[in-house]
């Protein structure tokens, strides 16, 4: 299913969500939107907060007014009063002239805050103090602006515990976090990759004037089985940079830019693989626990008697027993000595 909403350039945006996780999660978010309750959004870095915030806001009465994300919480207090705020003409040096601040830009309309839990203390006290009035001061004026604002914010802390550490004024959270909704990461979301991915390749095809019309088999492998610590944001660049640099109709696994990361996903994913190693482990366990004597290392695998058998998975692997033979000499006569 694909949840659209617009975006800064004019151009519609989709959250898509096929998985049952993101499935419920839009769901809440459609109920959110009909209220005027502030939305906290939590999870991994790139996993879509800022997309699910305008959703939220494209659904609400507030669709018509402003959507005015700030991501300046971690800047120092002294110099986003005035961004956030607004000052009036002779506040401070350089103030020539009234300036509106971004809460009053936004009035009827939706601010996000963007990672909430680098906001300092004295920043916090501030929106605080804006949320139990209504309304601000600009830097320099002792007049207060009624503003008809919703709250929506995100963080990828646990804002709880920076509570716990006096970190987070508590009841600043409890005035943002009236609705919680968790964004899962892509991991945990695994059958939301290939329709993120198609959708992804006819977006930046149609960007760079590619023809580029699907993936190959090993390039769908490495998608699924990549783990995608950056999430979809890491998606959207890896498959960008693939269509901006491919010359054929169909991208493959040799048109990512693959790192050891997503070598080793790939080869977690190889169920065949994964059955070779662990035949490999036992192996090479139970030779070095029989100092080579193969029949006990048959037994010690579970093969029983079955010599030929295990003979027969030795050469597939190209083990040599007589090096743990080898050993065990080599161990005896160390001892003696």
């Amino acid at each position: 299913m694909n949840f659209d909403f617009p975006a800064p350039d004019g151009f519609p945006r989709k959250i898509i969500a096929q998985s049952p996780a993101m499935l419920s999660l839009m769901e809440r978010a459609k109920k959110a939107a009909e209220t005027n309750v502030s939305v906290l959004l939590t999870g991994e870095p790139g996993t879509g907060k800022e997309s699910v915030a305008r959703f939220i806001h494209s659904q609400s009465q507030r669709k018509n007014a402003p959507f005015v994300p700030i991501q300046r919480a971690a800047t120092p207090q002294d110099l986003v009063l005035s961004e956030l705020f607004g000052h009036v003409k002779g506040a401070f040096t350089g103030a020539v002239k009234d300036k509106v601040g971004l809460f009053e830009e936004a009035n009827q309309g939706t601010v996000l805050l963007e990672e909430v839990g680098q906001m300092e203390i004295g920043l916090q006290s501030k929106i605080l103090r804006f949320m139990a009035e209504g309304g601000i001061r600009r830097v320099g004026d002792n007049k207060l602006t009624n503003l008809d604002i919703r709250f929506i914010t995100t963080t990828k802390e646990n804002l709880e515990s920076l509570v716990e550490q006096n970190k987070f004024l508590r009841d600043l959270y409890f005035r943002l976090a009236v609705v919680i909704l968790e964004i899962p990461p892509l991991r945990k979301r695994p059958e939301d990759i290939q329709p993120i991915a198609d959708y992804l390749l006819d977006k930046y095809s149609q960007k760079h004037e590619k023809t580029i019309v699907r993936y190959e088999t090993d390039a769908l492998d490495f998608m699924l089985g990549h783990k995608w610590p950056g999430n979809v944001a890491e998606m959207e660049n890896t498959i960008e940079s693939a269509i901006a640099l491919s010359s054929t109709p169909r991208l493959s696994l040799r048109d990512f830019q693959q790192d050891a990361s997503g070598a080793d996903s790939l080869d977690e994913c190889n169920l065949e693989k994964q059955i070779q190693l662990a035949e490999l482990k036992c192996l090479k366990t139970a030779l070095s626990l029989a100092r080579g004597e193969i029949s006990r290392a048959t037994r010690l695998v579970g093969l029983k008697d079955n010599r030929k058998k295990f003979y027969d998975l030795l050469k597939k692997h190209q083990i040599d027993p007589i090096e743990y033979r080898r050993s065990s000499n080599f161990f005896k006569h160390a001892v003696r000595k």
